[in-house]
């Protein structure tokens, strides 16, 4: 009898809440200009980096708002195989942060851009091109010598991931090695010469790392720590987290090619929680067969997550969107690293657009939306009235009908002597399914037989009269 024609759309959606408590123990967003001329070894003019290399052209700058790796790094030298390592001591990061890992209090997170710009950087056997941003080491002469935690870009296959890996006296044990502790998929899962945005995090109650990434692109870098990141993947590790790591750094090694770089961006180490995602791993709307719409969606993580408004706007077919209203609210989960699924049903009895956002709220009140998800409801071909139910009923019952058309509608209520008890509706509505809730209480009715009266008239002259009986009973 009546039909609904709908279109769902799946969306996978990241959204994002700032969280609260975090220490900035480490910053640099490189503004300050050191000089064009890179430094071969030493430090970086005043900065806190310094280089150690291997290779007589290898060298770094801090110039131009970024931090530089290059093999191109004087003049009148020819390009060799070798690396670069600009670095900093984790003896100037500020309080409460410590160099054993699992002796923090807080998660550890390290956030930063990068970029190396070859298509397809090999690995970590000297001579082949890798790009890697050192969580934490032993050892300042990283390629051959220490142990710790890296971000790195650089396998023999392809595609070529970030992975985060831990390495065992150098970076240069990797070789051209394609796993790790995490190896990243989309958007990180291949991302070539691009620029991204990465942020990992270590929790020292359970040793569990993640990871998160963004592809930022082939012009510029995004803000690493905006919390626009996806959520890469996770692992419990904890081969080096009770050994002092005494360096973080930036490390770039290769070949002979001539000007051969990579960069480095915002670099930041916080304690404490930060801003990351939740992830929703889908959100679409389907219509029901008794023509409710269903709103699912599911989290892969949720942190801080108080909950979820579920707002909506209509399209009418005669007019325009309205305006964006709250029509419920589902609770979150808090903090959770698993799967969590999510379900609202809602009514709506016009016939038109109508879609649905999810407003995701933090327990500091901070928020932001989802992207939207619509269905489309057809007009109904035919006025319908249907038998009220339940019925015989005690006290409330539920009398359905449709409009094909903008009818004005009348209701009536008679007793079985045929005595007008009350009308129920008197009004203009537009083409859609409704639902009236009669509940006997309300109306003072007496147990017996009444009969409902259904009167519709469309603007083209269309009449529609129909009369059924109902039973109250006590």
């Amino acid at each position: 009898m009546k039909k609904n024609i709908i279109s769902c759309c799946f969306l996978i959606i990241i959204m994002f809440c700032p969280l609260n408590s975090q220490s900035v123990v480490f910053s640099d967003n490189f503004n300050t200009s050191h000089g064009s001329t890179f430094t071969t070894s030493g430090t970086i003019g005043s900065s806190d980096w310094t280089v150690s290399r291997s290779g007589d052209d290898w060298g770094a700058r801090i110039h131009n708002n970024i931090l530089e790796l290059t093999n191109d790094a004087t003049t009148g030298t020819s390009n060799s195989n070798g690396w670069v390592y600009a670095y900093v001591s984790t003896s100037i990061f500020s309080s409460p942060f410590q160099k054993k890992l699992k002796n923090n209090t807080g998660k550890v997170n390290y956030i930063f851009n990068m970029r190396q710009i070859r298509n397809n950087p090999a690995g970590f056997i000297s001579g082949y091109y890798g790009v890697a941003f050192i969580i934490g080491s032993t050892s300042n002469t990283i390629a051959t010598a220490g142990n710790g935690y890296a971000i790195v870009l650089g396998n023999v296959d392809e595609p070529d991931p970030i992975r985060f890996v831990k390495f065992t006296g150098g970076i240069q044990t990797l070789g051209t090695s394609t796993g790790g502790l995490i190896t990243a998929g989309s958007p990180l899962n291949n991302p070539t010469n691009n620029y991204m945005s990465i942020a990992i995090s270590y929790n020292p109650s359970n040793d569990e790392w993640t990871l998160y990434g963004r592809n930022d692109g082939s012009t510029t870098f995004g803000d690493p720590s905006d919390g626009n990141l996806t959520l890469l993947g996770s692992v419990i590790d904890n081969t080096y987290t009770n050994t002092d790591l005494d360096y973080l750094g930036t490390y770039w090694q290769g070949s002979t090619s001539a000007g051969q770089t990579a960069f480095f961006d915002n670099v930041s180490v916080k304690i404490g929680d930060i801003v990351l995602p939740i992830e929703l791993n889908y959100f679409y709307a389907k219509v029901s067969t008794n023509n409710e719409i269903i709103l699912n969606w599911s989290t892969a993580t949720e942190i801080n997550n108080y909950g979820f408004e579920v707002e909506r706007s209509v399209r009418r077919i005669s007019g325009s969107l309205s305006k964006w209203e709250k029509i419920g609210f589902v609770e979150g989960a808090g903090n959770r690293n698993s799967p969590k699924d999510y379900v609202f049903e809602d009514k709506v009895p016009i016939a038109g657009i109508v879609k649905y956002r999810l407003k995701q709220i933090d327990y500091d009140g901070s928020y932001s939306y989802s992207n939207e998800v619509e269905v489309e409801i057809k007009s109904p071909k035919e006025y319908v009235v249907e038998q009220n139910y339940p019925n015989p009923f005690n006290p409330s019952t539920k009398i359905s009908y449709t409009l094909p058309d903008l009818s004005k509608v009348r209701l009536e209520l008679y007793d079985l002597t045929g005595r007008l008890v009350k009308v129920l509706i008197d009004e203009l509505k537009e083409s859609g399914f409704y639902e009236y809730d009669l509940n006997a209480l309300n109306l003072g009715l007496t147990t017996g037989i009444y009969f409902y009266r259904f009167v519709a008239r469309s603007e083209k002259g269309n009449i529609y009269n129909k009369v059924n009986k109902m039973v109250y009973l006590r």
